[in-house]
C-alpha cells in the first residue's frame, strides 16, 4: 500500500538519524520496519458508542436505507467513488437533496485543490450547506472536523480483510463533542 511504501523510503532516508514519531493509531507496520512502539494512554479517555450491523446488501442500498433515518448532516465512508456519484445523482433527481448539498471526497487531484477540501484542510469544517459527505479514505489520517450537526458518520467496511484502524482514523477526524452525533459501522 501508499503507507508502507512512503514510511519504507522515508525509513531509508533517516536511517542515520533519530527518528520519534506520534500516532494515534499506530499499527504492526511500524514495528515491520523496525520501530520500537510506546504505549501512552490518556487517562480519562470516552468511550464512542458505536452501532455495529452486519448487512450483506450492497453498498447502495445500505446508503439509500440509512438516509432515510437521518436527522441531521451525514458523512459517509466507503471505496467507491462510482457508487457515490450514482447516489447523488439519484438524491438530486428524485429532489431529496441539491446538488450543492452533497460533496464527494477522493483522493483526485481535482477534489485536492477545490475549495470545499480546503475549507475542511484549513478551517476544520464543511461548507454549511453540505448536508451529505461521501468520502472514500482520503479523509480517515491528518484532517479535523471541528463542527456540529452531523448526526450521522458511517463507516462501510466492504473489504473482507477489513482493518480496525480505518474506522478508528475516520471516526477520530471529529474533534468536538456533540452528543446528537452518532457513529455506525457497516459490516
Amino acid at each position: 500500500s501508499y503507507k508502507y511504501e512512503a514510511i519504507r523510503e522515508l525509513t531509508k532516508v533517516l536511517t542515520d538519524k533519530k527518528v520519534i514519531g506520534l500516532t494515534g493509531t499506530p499499527n504492526n507496520l511500524f514495528k515491520q520496519i523496525g520501530y520500537k512502539l510506546l504505549k501512552i494512554q490518556k487517562q480519562t479517555s470516552t468511550p464512542i458508542n458505536v452501532f455495529f450491523r452486519i448487512d450483506n446488501r450492497n453498498t447502495l442500498t445500505i446508503l439509500k436505507n440509512h438516509l432515510n433515518t437521518t436527522k441531521g448532516k451525514s458523512i459517509f465512508r466507503f471505496n467507491s467513488i462510482v457508487i457515490a456519484e450514482a447516489l447523488r445523482t439519484s438524491l438530486v433527481k428524485d429532489k431529496l437533496y441539491k446538488k450543492n448539498e452533497i460533496l464527494i471526497l477522493n483522493s483526485s487531484e481535482k477534489i485536492k485543490l477545490g475549495k470545499d477540501f480546503k475549507e475542511l484542510s484549513h478551517k476544520s469544517k464543511f461548507n454549511d450547506n453540505v448536508k451529505i459527505v461521501f468520502t472514500t479514505s482520503l479523509i480517515d489520517e491528518g484532517l479535523s472536523i471541528k463542527q456540529n450537526g452531523f448526526t450521522d458518520v458511517v463507516f462501510i467496511e466492504t473489504e473482507f480483510k477489513n482493518s480496525p484502524e480505518s474506522f478508528k482514523q475516520f471516526i477520530a477526524r471529529f474533534r468536538n463533542k456533540d452528543e446528537n452525533r452518532k457513529y455506525y459501522y457497516y459490516f
